[in-house]
């Protein structure tokens, strides 16, 4: 590949890159907000608005992009409207892309719990004022992703504007071509394409995290059914995880706490329900036997599913995994194999391996079963100190004392049934005295 002759063509392909950001920038403008405003009309009840905004997204989502673009090109003049190239480009990609955020706005709307609007009533709210502070809000938050897809999508689209004789990228690359019979111009299209998208990538993951604060719902177990040949173990239970939060989930055994557990994780398949968890949390699981590779070293534990998963280097995984097992205090034992290992130093290793992972939300179950009260007291600040990190961490434990030094909220799964606990009174004297280690801070029982 000759670089001098890439570095002549350049600046010339360049020059199409001011169409390019002109349509994508002007498009963005205009889109998302028709696609915000057809997005709240479509959840009203109103039959008629919402047939005419069905039926503008089905046209525009059903036809190809180009076959618009040749409308506006084309097809308009037949009807007495004739626009310039640019205009009919950002009119027809507006129309287009508008139809697929009108789309992901009103899903985003539609999942938030229809609760949000009902307590936002009983405190005086208008419809209107509950939409502007409390919905739109959120579910700006929720399309954050999607919309940051639609947005690389558009970029890479607007290359389709050369139909229409825009000097764009794409149309200043394919002159080059056919002048000089050589294929450099499009890799030099390409390039730009793809650092285009890059940088959409960063802009929308900063985007993200300012507006992390409204991920406040992180796991949400909707209607959840499981049983065992003729035994119901989860009988149609409810529950939401706030992120950034320690839960607690206590009941004797074979009430089905692991089961649940494992359903959150995906390792156990549930009969009916749904379970709604973020796209962009990722979950690791703390195993009561803590499951280390035995044959590995400490270090090695760690060091390992960075390189066959994520892919990281050997260097980096290796400085991660170290820096990890520094922070929890047990450093010194990276060259050590499980086995040599005690039960509170295993459980540490096991949670490491769940971080190093860049899991945000970690399951523990039975986390103090093999603990002294020493070993406990550490995990409990080890906890709350990846709770202040921004963790969010589902403890499943039959040890209401540990659950209510370290927990947020305390959960009670009961035949198959799930009830929040906040009355301690209640809790100690009810009939889980003889199946649970109870602790009552103001009574003994």
């Amino acid at each position: 590949m000759d670089i001098s002759y890439i570095y002549s063509i350049t600046p010339y392909i360049i020059s199409g890159l001011k169409t390019t950001l002109i349509v994508f920038g002007l498009t963005m403008l205009f889109s998302i907000p028709i696609g915000m405003i057809l997005g709240i009309l479509s959840t009203y009840k109103f039959s008629i608005i919402r047939y005419i905004i069905s039926g503008y997204t089905w046209i525009f989502r059903g036809t190809p992009l180009l076959l618009q673009l040749y409308f506006g090109m084309y097809g308009l003049p037949a009807f007495g409207i004739v626009l310039d190239r640019l205009t009919v480009a950002v009119l027809i990609f507006t129309l287009n892309y508008g139809a697929y955020f009108t789309e992901i706005f009103r899903g985003s709307i539609y999942s938030i719990d229809k609760g949000q609007a009902e307590v936002s009533a009983t405190l005086g709210f208008t419809r209107i004022q509950t939409y502007i502070f409390i919905i739109i809000p959120q579910a700006i938050k929720r399309s954050i992703q999607t919309v940051g897809n639609e947005t690389i999508s558009l970029i890479k689209d607007t290359a389709l504007i050369a139909a229409i004789a825009l000097n764009d990228l794409l149309r200043n690359a394919k002159e080059i071509v056919s002048r000089d019979f050589r294929v450099e111009a499009f890799f030099v299209v390409a390039v730009i394409y793809i650092i285009l998208s890059y940088l959409i990538v960063q802009f929308y993951k900063v985007f993200e995290k300012k507006y992390a604060y409204f991920r406040w719902l992180m796991i949400k177990v909707n209607e959840i059914y499981k049983k065992f040949d003729d035994k119901v173990i989860l009988d149609n239970i409810n529950i939401s995880f706030k992120s950034n939060s320690i839960i607690s989930v206590l009941g004797k055994s074979g009430e089905g706490k692991t089961t649940l557990l494992r359903i959150i994780a995906n390792l156990e398949t549930y009969d009916s329900g749904s379970i709604e968890i973020d796209e962009t949390d990722k979950i690791g699981m703390v195993f009561q036997d803590n499951q280390l590779y035995p044959h590995l070293t400490v270090l090695n534990n760690l060091v390992l599913p960075q390189k066959v998963i994520s892919k990281t280097s050997k260097k980096t995984s290796k400085s991660i995994a170290l820096d990890t097992l520094k922070k929890l205090g047990i450093y010194d034992l990276s060259n050590n194999y499980p086995g040599s290992l005690s039960g509170g130093e295993q459980q540490r290793v096991a949670i490491a391996r769940a971080l190093v992972m860049n899991k945000n939300i970690l399951l523990l179950d039975e986390p103090t079963s093999a603990l002294d009260s020493s070993n406990t007291n550490t995990l409990i600040k080890l906890l709350l100190n990846l709770k202040s990190e921004g963790k969010t961490i589902i403890i499943i434990t039959h040890d209401s004392k540990f659950a209510e030094d370290v927990s947020d909220e305390i959960f009670v799964l009961k035949n198959g049934k799930i009830n929040l606990k906040t009355d301690w009174f209640l809790f100690c004297f009810s009939d889980f005295n003889n199946s649970i280690t109870l602790y009552c801070p103001y009574f003994n029982v």
